[in-house]
């Protein structure tokens, strides 16, 4: 964190980082043998180019951290989103 201090919004300047943004998520498996996803946060590349930097509203103790590519997903109205379930 002492990187950004004097600068806080230097992480979201870099045009290039934000089209490289990958989302996180918490990935729990279940015992009926699907998996229970939740999303926790986002990653881009470092403004250097030599690595990423993590933006976490979570921290899972006991399941994994996956890391992709982000999906956009079409709004259908009342329904929410496509391929949610609820």
């Amino acid at each position: 964190m002492t990187a950004y201090r004097n600068q806080p919004n230097r992480r979201f300047n870099n045009a290039a980082a934000a089209d490289t943004a990958l989302v996180a998520f918490a990935v729990e498996d279940r015992e009926d043998g699907k998996s229970h996803w939740t999303r926790i946060g986002r990653m881009f590349a470092h403004s250097d180019g030599k690595g990423y930097v993590v933006l976490l509203s979570a921290v899972p103790l006991d399941k994994r951290i996956v890391i992709r590519e982000e999906t956009p997903r079409p709004y259908n109205g009342k329904r929410g989103y496509e391929g949610e379930q609820g």
